[in-house]
């Protein structure tokens, strides 16, 4: 049966509706969105002239909070709610959720990275990683770092790493960023380390393992992130606040607040932690499961309905990744299957050879940008055509006569099977 669908205001699954922690009295929406903050963050209008973050200290004290991670859950997003600007409405949640799972990361077998991101400065992506830096374990915030550095201070404790200004840290052209992204990566999943140089007692340099599993968040400006860093990572995309829809950090006030969350969080981590059975994954299969398992765990743990916003979450976030991936430029690798699967339906799925003159000129005119003489890289030759194949295991042949080169069906159909997935195609 369908969960019933949270509240459009504060997104609890049982509100009455009482005002979302945070929010000083008005529990509906604003009417213009645009003129008013989200729901759930303090209402500037409401607040006295002289109003500071202490001032919103009772909705959000976190000293009353229950050492249960569901209510832990609901305090974290009305936290982020108050003092971050999101443009996904769900990242409130996942936020939560990311910051309880560093918590328990010993009792996951991966830890996906946080990617804060905004299309300009000031837009709070420092402010994020600085109240990460006060709910998370054993924090290490910082705009540099080195592979080195990284796995040397994982080793020492266990830590959570916040790297601002990745824009520049993870920048190709730095010398030794591509040791520092090859650490980022490993480490997202337990056991993973990396071979380092060590001095012995007898002053001999001598080679060890150290651990690199740790949880990381990463904030920078735009879409910079190398392609496998991002494929390890959820997107926390930011914008730019309106004046007085958000509260400020003024960490005099509100620290004794984040403080008695992240020791609440801790305990617990350490009280109960993850007892309850791993979800089941649905739909998310390979990277994807690996990112938000852990987090579905977290939620899980918090109850069915918890669960059923966290999977919600999910589905929004990849709806938001798909919706970006298919928005930027594609490359002729990445074109071609898609190119040959419509080729191979409107020719009616055939299952003998087709000429490499066919499948030239139907990807010129299926795909000119691509693949047509006015492409980036000029107009698609036999030659490139079969070194592009060759990379999905399908390799030139000639037709019966000995008289035309070309590819079997057959094999095409299996590249097709295995990395274009289609299931309106007969897979038997």
């Amino acid at each position: 049966m369908r969960s019933p669908d949270p509240c459009p205001v504060c997104w609890s699954m049982n509100c009455t509706c009482t005002p979302v922690p945070g929010n000083p009295s008005d529990a509906s929406y604003p009417s213009n969105p645009s003129e008013a903050s989200h729901p759930g963050r303090v209402d500037p209008d409401a607040l006295p002239v002289s109003a500071s973050p202490s001032d919103t200290s009772d909705a959000l004290d976190a000293s009353d909070a229950s050492t249960g991670i569901g209510d832990l859950l609901d305090d974290l997003e009305a936290w982020y709610r108050t003092f971050t600007y999101t443009r996904n409405d769900h990242a409130y949640y996942v936020l939560a959720l990311w910051t309880a799972h560093t918590h328990v990361i010993e009792q996951v077998s991966t830890t996906p990275r946080l990617a804060v991101a905004s299309p300009v400065p000031g837009c709070g992506k420092t402010t994020v990683l600085e109240h990460l830096e006060h709910l998370t374990p054993a924090p290490l915030l910082g705009s540099h770092a080195t592979p080195a550095l990284l796995v040397r201070v994982i080793a020492a404790q266990q830590t959570t790493v916040l790297l601002d200004e990745t824009d520049n840290l993870l920048n190709a052209k730095r010398e030794g960023v591509g040791d520092l992204v090859a650490t980022l990566n490993s480490g997202y999943r337990r056991g993973a380390s990396r071979p380092t140089l060590t001095k012995s007692k007898d002053g001999q340099w001598e080679p060890e393992k150290l651990p690199t599993y740790a949880a990381v968040a990463l904030a920078g400006i735009g879409d910079h992130l190398p392609a496998p860093l991002l494929d390890r990572c959820i997107v926390i995309d930011l914008d730019r606040a309106l004046p007085g829809t958000i509260a400020d950090s003024d960490w005099d006030d509100i620290n004794p607040e984040a403080g008695h969350l992240r020791e609440h969080l801790a305990e617990w981590a350490e009280l109960e932690g993850l007892t309850v059975a791993r979800p089941a994954p649905g739909d998310l299969h390979g990277r994807k499961r690996e990112i938000w398992m852990p987090l579905l765990h977290v939620a899980a743990q918090a109850g069915t309905e918890h669960l059923a916003r966290a999977r919600e979450a999910v589905a929004s976030f990849e709806g938001d990744r798909q919706a970006t991936a298919e928005l930027k430029p594609r490359t002729q690798k990445e074109q071609l299957l898609t190119d040959l699967e419509t080729m191979y339906r409107e020719t009616g799925e055939p299952a003998g050879f087709v000429k490499t003159t066919e499948i030239l000129a139907f990807l010129a005119v299926e795909s000119p940008d691509v693949f047509g003489p006015e492409a980036r890289y000029g107009e698609l030759k036999p030659k490139r055509l079969a070194n592009l194949l060759a990379q999905y295991g399908v390799r030139p042949d000639r037709d019966a006569h000995r008289t035309a080169r070309g590819y079997q069906w057959a094999a095409i159909r299996h590249a097709l099977d295995h990395y274009n997935p289609n299931p309106e195609r007969n897979t038997e």
